[in-house]
Formats: C-alpha cells, structure tokens, sequence
C-alpha cells in the first residue's frame, strides 16, 4: 500500500476548512494530513488542535505562499518516507465519489510525473491550463497549479529553481516535467462565488501568489 501524504495552508476562512475536512473524511483512502496555518484570526487554528493531524504548524504571523511551503516541507523533511505527495487547499469542494482513489490509480497507470484533476471553477470553466493534446483521457498541459496537486516527493525541491521573480501560484512545481488534467475525475473550486464572499481575502491572496520568492 502506498504511503500518502496530504498538506494544506490555511489563514482564516474557518468554514472552507471545516467543510474540506469533513468531504475528505469520506474520499475512502488512507493519508497523513500535513497543515500550516498562516496567521488565522478566526479561530481555525484552534479548531485545527482539535484534529487528528500528522502535523501541524501554527504560525503566529501570515508567511506567505512560497515561505509557507517551504517551511511545511523543511519541517517534514520533503516526505521522504511518503511514496506520493497532494498538495490540496482548503477551498476545494469533491462532489465526486472516490475522486482521490481514482486520482492514485491514474498516476500509478500513467507515465505522468504530476497530475491533477479537472478542477470545477479554474480559469472560465477549463480546469487547468491550456490543453497539448489529450493522452489516454489525461489532457497534456505544460504546467500546472497547486490547488489539488499529485506527484512524488521528489518533484518537491527547494530554493525554487529559476525564481528571479514570481511565477504565479504553484507553477513552479510544474518546470521540466510532464504534467497532466485527468478529464473524468472532477473536483470544485467556486472562484467567483469566493471573490463575491470574500473579496478582501481573495485579492490578498492572489497579491501574494504572485510576490517574488527571494
């Protein structure tokens, strides 16, 4: 059986936390869950205390994006006794049954190094990026984001290779390695009904995406 790790960053928004976990709860497979939470002042960090987590690292201030993954990762040595790794945000909704077993068994059967679902909601409907082709059901993309991310520990490395400025969002993880959309297994991410929720935060949040890792 293939050891999983699962990290998520969370900063506030306490009810899209509560409502991951709890869908996650129900994916029926097995994973150690690996969460940071960036500065939150509305009690998710306490909440988080109260759950069963492999780790988890409270930070007394907000440290960004790219400072936030390196710390989670540093911290836990890259997963180096993990076989796969999720990078998985807490804003993500799974109407589909079985997405995260299903998600495994693709990247086991195909010769992807990182692959992600269609994510509901991502750039006007498409899901991901701008499709090369599509392989056997998987459409090939030359990069990918970190919203619901699958690969091996190893695609994970630090200092960031080739980050004079920034990047947007994950993308780096995505730098010389095949990358893939499963089409068929579908996950949610309501951007436009988080911008109109919560438009402070989002705009805060797409500001630091895009600072520069320095």
């Amino acid at each position: 059986m293939q050891k999983l790790a699962i990290y998520t960053m969370c900063r506030d928004r306490l009810d899209y936390t509560q409502r991951m976990f709890s869908q996650l709860s129900k994916c029926g497979v097995k994973f150690d869950h690996f969460v940071l939470d960036n500065g939150s002042t509305d009690g998710t960090a306490e909440w988080l205390k109260e759950q069963r987590l492999k780790y988890l690292h409270c930070s007394p201030d907000n440290k960004g994006l790219w400072r936030g993954i390196e710390l989670i990762l540093k911290e836990n040595e890259g997963f180096k006794d993990y076989d796969l790794v999720l990078k998985l945000d807490n804003d993500l909704e799974f109407p589909q049954d079985n997405w995260l077993l299903r998600l495994i068994e693709r990247y086991n059967e195909s010769n992807f190094d990182l692959l992600s679902p269609f994510v509901e909601g991502i750039q006007n409907g498409r899901g991901g990026g701008e499709r090369i082709k599509i392989d056997n059901g998987i459409g090939v993309v030359c990069q990918l984001g970190g919203a619901c991310l699958l690969c091996k520990p190893m695609h994970y490395k630090f200092p960031i290779p080739n980050m004079g400025k920034a990047m947007g969002w994950d993308s780096w993880f995505s730098l010389g390695n095949r990358c893939g959309i499963v089409e068929d297994i579908h996950v949610k991410h309501d951007t436009l009904k988080q911008e109109q929720d919560k438009p402070d935060y989002y705009q805060r949040k797409v500001k630091e995406a895009n600072e520069p890792y320095v």
